[in-house]
């Protein structure tokens, strides 16, 4: 999920406001959220269900925090890849 993932509509009238939480829902699921996750456009706009709405922005959250997670264990290990390489390369330049 980035920038651009979801359309989104400026516009004040209730089916183009509907129709942003779907394009909301719909970038979730793409981004690999569980359909149990996700909430009813419905349950956001009409106030009915906030409490699911709330359960899918927590799900939304774990995922964002997962895929950092792994980006930064790939960047600790890249960055301890160089940190060898010119440590080796200093030490064979010297010696």
């Amino acid at each position: 999920m980035g920038p651009g993932s979801a359309k989104h509509n400026k516009s004040s009238m209730s089916f183009k406001q509907m129709e942003n939480i779907t394009n909301f829902l719909s970038a979730c699921e793409k981004y690999g959220l569980a359909k149990s996750d996700l909430f009813q456009t419905v349950d956001l706009y009409e106030k009915q269900n906030m409490w699911q709405v709330v359960l899918c922005l927590f799900a939304l959250g774990r995922k964002v925090f997962s895929c950092t997670a792994n980006l930064d264990r790939q960047y600790d290990n890249d960055s301890r890849k160089l940190y060898k390489y010119v440590c080796i390369t200093t030490y064979r330049t010297r010696h």
